[in-house]
């Protein structure tokens, strides 16, 4: 006999919890094959790792245990794990790019695989690595109160029902700093005719 979990995702690897008796080997094997890999498939309880499942709906194996004593009297059991998909992760913005204060307006564009869209997914978005935001959607304002052009790296980790997860590719926000109109005068009075002259300091 021999347990495995239901579900899992994630290009998950596994260990089946073996309670067989009385025997002496063990061979394990999993339908399909495709992408699976069992290092070692005659130890009693071999690691088991499953291939990441892209696709749109979940993936049932197989997996077979043939057990045999001294007395060459095999016995085979089999139980089935489902790999769920693991979603698509993404997200659009309005701008990339500006003066501070810039507000940036972030769509959520991701695909939980499973049938359900976005229904039931759970969010963190990070900016610089920060968690910021657990919203499916996000709008947020980025300063540069500097001299210098500031970036700001933003991704999003979205999460199915299914525990499956995903993290979105890294976009960039880059804020300019915004110019300071300064200027110096050599007088503020004089009498008539007055002539101003003045100096112009760049920011």
């Amino acid at each position: 006999n021999f347990t495995i979990p239901a579900s899992a995702c994630n290009n998950p690897t596994i260990t089946p919890t073996n309670t067989t008796q009385f025997a002496s080997n063990y061979t394990w094997s999993v339908t399909p094959t495709t992408g699976v890999n069992i290092p070692n498939p005659n130890a009693p309880q071999p690691t088991i790792t499953f291939p990441n499942n892209t696709g749109n709906a979940p993936v049932v194996y197989t997996v077979k245990l043939v057990a045999n004593n001294a007395a060459n009297c095999p016995q085979e059991l089999t139980r089935t794990i489902s790999i769920a998909p693991q979603p698509l992760v993404d997200f659009s913005l309005d701008k990339n790019e500006g003066c501070g204060p810039l507000a940036v307006v972030f769509t959520n564009t991701s695909d939980g695989r499973n049938g359900n869209g976005r229904m039931g997914m759970t969010w963190t978005w990070k900016v610089n690595g920060t968690t910021v935001e657990n919203g499916e959607n996000m709008n947020r304002i980025f300063t540069n109160e500097g001299q210098t052009v500031l970036s700001y790296t933003v991704e999003l980790t979205g999460r199915t029902s299914d525990g499956c997860e995903a993290v979105s590719a890294q976009k960039t926000i880059t804020v300019y700093p915004r110019p300071k109109a300064e200027f110096s005068l050599t007088s503020a009075a004089a009498c008539a005719p007055f002539v101003i002259s003045t100096s112009t300091v760049l920011r």
